[in-house]
């Protein structure tokens, strides 16, 4: 097979570095530098980025996913989709209450296919609203990691929340009645 690209193929949308972002910035959002190099791999031409790969831990997570990244008001959005969906499908299909729970990754491919886009968006937003220069690189630093990097009581707060929808949606109008 050769390397040269196939012209009738639409154009991939390549990842890279913002005319005004440095790497430095990029790794200190997705918190990497002393992890692993996942995302310099997902954003940095330099480092063999090519396009915005599919994040599967996003397939199997879903919305703790968008929590876990701190990116929060995208995470609710997503609960509210994931939950809606579920719900209408299991009031279409009562006799298959279980029909919401195997939609879910169905659901949760788009979120798979945009989530390293979505986040390196959301470092861009991020270093772009940095209140410290670059002549202070400790300090943006600092910030940039305070943005950025994950956050694991946000997906437990979720956890709980879903449950407690769950709870209250189906099993609270059955105690009721």
């Amino acid at each position: 097979m050769s390397d040269q690209m196939n012209p009738y193929e639409p154009p991939v949308a390549l990842a890279t570095v913002a005319p005004n972002t440095s790497v430095s910035d990029l790794l200190a959002f997705a918190n990497e530098l002393t992890e692993s190099d996942y995302y310099a791999k997902q954003w940095i031409p330099s480092e063999g980025a090519q396009h915005f790969r599919p994040n599967f831990a996003s397939l199997f997570v879903g919305a703790n996913w968008l929590f876990y990244r701190k990116m929060y008001l995208a995470g609710l959005a997503f609960v509210g989709i994931e939950f809606s969906v579920s719900t209408v499908l299991s009031g279409i299909f009562p006799a298959f209450v279980w029909i919401g729970f195997v939609a879910l990754p169905v659901v949760r491919l788009p979120l798979c296919a945009m989530a390293n886009r979505i986040y390196h968006r959301a470092a861009l937003r991020a270093i772009d609203r940095c209140p410290f220069p670059e002549t202070e690189p400790e300090e943006r630093k600092r910030w940039l990691e305070q943005k950025g990097g994950t956050r694991m009581a946000a997906v437990a707060l979720n956890i709980v929340a879903n449950m407690a929808l769950t709870f209250g949606v189906s099993v609270l109008p059955r105690l009721l009645r």
